[in-house]
């Protein structure tokens, strides 16, 4: 099954990006490492990702594509944090 971003958005203040996998209530975050937040559905499905630090595009583009193998979705080894970092700059 594809999995397609639902919406993406970013705050220029906080410098933080946010992608929504799916239209499912957080019922908890997990921090992996200090550029990412991950949103948990209960039954433990990838709802969303914070990305933190997008100052650091091009370590978060690789931990991103980590997040995608162990949640097996491979569409998300196409994000690019640094090319969209390029269209909200």
């Amino acid at each position: 099954m594809r999995q397609k971003i639902l919406e993406l958005s970013y705050d220029p203040i906080a410098k933080a990006m946010y992608i929504m996998l799916k239209d499912k209530k957080v019922a908890r975050t997990i921090r992996p490492n200090q550029d990412l937040s991950l949103g948990l559905s209960a039954k433990g499905e990838l709802v969303g990702i914070e990305v933190i630090r997008i100052g650091r595009a091009k370590v978060v583009t690789r931990q991103i594509k980590s997040v995608a193998e162990q949640y097996h979705m491979p569409e998300l080894k196409k994000v690019h944090i640094d090319k969209l970092q390029k269209v909200y700059a």
